[in-house]
């Protein structure tokens, strides 16, 4: 809570919903709610979409890392699955070093001088590690040979979650730890899916979404925390959905995209620490891409890179925000 000293001598406006997009230093009176609210520095981030560089090869179920200054996107499906790997600098696309071994549907996390794939269809448990400049495959997930595609996952190149996905049609609870050399199997999830997504790190992250057959609505509107020894399933998102993308951390994040029972949605929801917002949409609905789950950057960087709509396509999608919060204020 603020007070009102802190805007004394402020305009302020009379409305009867929050507005989707505040400035800085604005204030209003929601007449709904009956009360004094403001936008500040610092707290959840409040930004819209861009349209980016155009991918050399448009494809979807891409693994993606980085941030959007310094992206890297690897593997993927153009209607073949492929061993593409491209780097984006934040306005164009350049195709690089492939990977060793094609696939899709397969997780990234890192830095474009120090990024991780991992997982995907056929990859079984394979796992890289890009420098910069090669790819070197390193040690296996623990699932091996049914190693499951779709994962969730979050973290760094050194350590990283990866959850849930599906080997067949077993929708898996199973979760792997990667500690910069190895994989470890750790807690299970509540609810086992496919094609969630995630943000955050190994001691403090999110899965979000995703399919599961078994319960309704399919994809899900589930949440699970991960306090780096259980999951505690939390606040559901809005809109349920799976095959979307996610960047940021458990304090401040966004989750964007993908595919609903009824279709493709560009809803992009807002993570503020304590509940799901709905905020400004993407340009272009579309599910599958390429994107970065940046524990760092919290909900002020996300991009969304290929995927489908449903024909594959190769637009790049950037999200840019301040790092403000939603104040509301009291008379004292």
């Amino acid at each position: 809570m603020a007070t009102y000293k802190e805007i004394k001598g402020t305009g302020i406006q009379f409305l009867d919903a929050d507005p989707a997009n505040p400035l800085i230093g604005q204030v209003w009176y929601n007449t709904t709610s009956s009360t004094l609210k403001g936008t500040t520095v610092g707290g959840a981030a409040i930004g819209t979409w861009a349209s980016g560089g155009t991918m050399n090869t448009a494809r979807a179920q891409i693994a993606g890392f980085g941030v959007t200054a310094a992206f890297g996107a690897a593997m993927g499906s153009t209607g073949t699955i492929t061993s593409n790997y491209e780097q984006y600098n934040g306005s164009s696309w350049t195709e690089t070093t492939n990977i060793n071994t094609a696939g899709r549907n397969g997780r990234g996390a890192g830095t474009t001088t120090a990024g991780l794939v991992f997982g995907g269809w056929p990859r079984s448990g394979a796992t890289e590690t890009w420098n910069g400049s090669a790819w070197t495959e390193v040690n296996e997930m623990t699932r091996g040979a049914n190693a499951s595609q779709s994962q969730a996952a979050f973290g760094t190149n050194t350590a990283a979650i990866a959850a849930g996905g599906e080997p067949g049609t077993t929708y898996f609870k199973l979760v792997e730890n990667w500690n910069g050399s190895s994989w470890t199997e750790i807690a299970e999830l509540n609810t086992g899916r496919q094609g969630a997504s995630g943000f955050g790190i190994t001691t403090a992250g999110f899965i979000i979404g995703g399919y599961n057959p078994t319960i309704s609505p399919n994809p899900t509107s589930f949440v699970e925390s991960w306090n780096g020894s259980a999951w505690t399933e939390t606040t559901n998102i809005n809109t349920a959905r799976g095959a979307a993308g996610a960047s940021g951390n458990t304090t401040s994040g966004i989750f964007y995209g993908g595919e609903t029972p009824g279709g493709k949605p560009a809803n992009t929801e807002l993570w503020n620490g304590s509940s799901w917002t709905e905020i400004n949409d993407m340009a272009v609905a579309k599910l599958q891409f390429g994107y970065n789950s940046n524990p760092s950057t919290g909900s002020t960087d996300a991009l969304a890179a290929g995927g489908e709509t449903p024909s594959y396509v190769g637009t790049t999608e950037e999200w840019a925000a301040a790092d403000t919060t939603t104040k509301t204020f009291t008379s004292s």
